[in-house]
């Protein structure tokens, strides 16, 4: 078991990281700049975004976004559009284009879906 790291972000520090890490010319999807979360894992910093994404397309964008590289996919559920993220993301498992230990999912809940 990991001790979580109980000590206040700066989170102008790690903004003004970023913005630094992916100014450089050598950044690019395959080499994203990553921030250490409390349980030992590197989390590439920029998110594939699925906002809006019409239930048509977002299968093959995820499918392309996984080719080139991405690892960190940004999903809520308000989206509509689970259903077809997780059809691309169980036939990447199952063609072995990516596992799933290899990606950063994140998500979120709307305040009126809290219980």
């Amino acid at each position: 078991m990991y001790k979580a790291n109980t000590s206040p972000v700066d989170y102008n520090t790690v903004v003004a990281g970023v913005n630094t890490a992916i100014s450089k010319p050598e950044a690019s999807v395959s080499n994203m700049p990553t921030y250490k979360l409390a349980s030992g894992y590197d989390m590439p910093v920029v998110a594939y975004g699925t906002f809006r994404s019409s239930n048509e397309d977002i299968y093959q964008a995820i499918l392309e976004a996984l080719k080139t590289g991405y690892r960190h996919f940004d999903l809520a559920h308000i989206y509509g559009n689970e259903a077809e993220i997780g059809r691309a993301f169980a036939y990447a498992f199952e063609t072995g284009l990516v596992t799933r230990s290899e990606l950063f999912v994140t998500g979120k809940l709307w305040n009126s879906d809290h219980d």
